[in-house]
């Protein structure tokens, strides 16, 4: 007897790119899971898109496109499918994600914070450090005698060097005194030995108890290059800082609001000032 195999489930070529299931969101299997592969058209990807659109963002939905693009391009590779549907459909645009922290509000989310978190955020909000950096320092990498840290693993593959302010510093020191206390500093010779998304899960958590549902983790990074440019740092300093690889990106993390630029606009202002004659006569 001749047995033909038929072409496998989505659900089937999911399970073999993520095995372990994380970054596919449940709706995305409902709804295509018991589908054959070669059954998938782009119409129905577009109309999966506009369905989604309904009520979620469109980072989230782009996020779902990606999966399964990312699917279909490794099932071509494997033999598993001759095609990409996915191909022709293109992605939502997205609104960048500008939320930073105020003083106030960052004193909101402190006050709401267990206490094994609050140093991350003090540090994070002054050194500008990507969650994935932060959870990866070392103290090898931190040197207190030279008030720096060094990012060894960063995203754009580019070690750079950060220096630490006094309240930066300060917290380094009483978290080292801290460890060295409870004998907790050789944990993996890791400063904070914490998952990112436990860290991410928490602070978020402590934000929403406080009102403040628009802000992630990410908001410190923010609110770290956003405070610098409102103290008129030059925009080449904050992308060193940042570790950046364009200006451009930079700028997207760094905003102003009215009051901080009203001392801005105040430098244009003459040495010599008209007196009230002369301003009459305008």
């Amino acid at each position: 007897m001749l047995f033909i195999k038929r072409p496998m489930l989505f659900r089937e070529l999911v399970n073999k790119v993520y095995p372990i299931k994380r970054n596919v969101n449940p709706n995305l299997l409902s709804h295509f899971g018991q589908v054959r592969v070669n059954k998938i058209t782009t119409l129905m990807i577009e109309e999966y898109k506009a369905f989604r659109l309904e009520t979620v963002k469109p980072s989230s939905v782009n996020r779902e496109l990606a999966v399964i693009k990312h699917c279909f391009n490794q099932g071509v590779l494997w033999g598993l499918t001759n095609r990409n549907p996915c191909r022709g459909v293109k992605l939502l645009k997205e609104t960048p994600k500008d939320r930073w922290l105020t003083y106030s509000e960052e004193e909101l989310v402190l006050r709401e914070s267990p206490e094994w978190l609050k140093p991350i955020i003090l540090i994070d909000i002054n050194t500008g450090l990507r969650l994935s950096e932060l959870t990866t320092l070392r103290w090898e990498d931190v040197d207190l005698d030279r008030k720096t840290l060094t990012v060894r693993k960063a995203k754009n593959g580019e070690m750079r060097i950060i220096p630490l302010n006094s309240q930066t510093h300060q917290v380094f020191t009483w978290k080292r005194e801290e460890g060295k206390r409870l004998k907790l500093e050789g944990i993996d010779g890791k400063v904070f030995p914490f998952s990112t998304s436990f860290v991410s899960h928490t602070f978020r958590r402590a934000c929403d108890e406080v009102g403040l549902t628009d802000v992630t983790f990410h908001s410190l990074r923010h609110s770290f290059a956003t405070r610098l440019a409102q103290h008129n740092v030059d925009v080449l300093a904050i992308q060193k800082l940042m570790g950046h690889k364009s200006i451009s990106m930079t700028q997207r993390y760094s905003h102003h609001t009215v009051d901080s630029l009203k001392p801005i606009v105040e430098q244009l202002i003459s040495v010599s000032v008209p007196n009230e004659a002369h301003v009459a006569q305008w």
